[in-house]
């Protein structure tokens, strides 16, 4: 519902956030669809692996959520450098 409401004052907008007109490109579509799906995946694969590891393995939620730190600040540290090379060689290069 929310998602139908940003997409309909984005294009009344004069200044929108996101220029619609962007999702008219196919490459820029598939990567931002790409990217949402990997993130889906990711965000539920942690959630039911913490989950996981509460209800069934015995770990407190405070053991549980200090696991998962180290992966999120790497993430973190990388995605930071990880626009140099992408800039530099195109998204075609991966």
């Amino acid at each position: 519902m929310l998602l139908i409401a940003f997409v309909f004052i984005e294009k009344k907008s004069k200044y929108p956030m996101m220029p619609l007109q962007l999702f008219a490109n196919l490459r820029f579509s598939e990567a931002n669809l790409l990217k949402f799906l990997l993130y889906a995946g990711l965000g539920a694969g942690m959630l039911f692996f913490r989950l996981n590891m509460v209800q069934e393995q015995g770990y407190i939620q405070l053991q549980s959520g200090l696991t998962f730190l180290l992966f999120t600040v790497l993430m973190i540290s990388i995605a930071r450098f990880a626009g140099t090379p992408a800039d530099k060689h195109g998204p075609s290069c991966y």
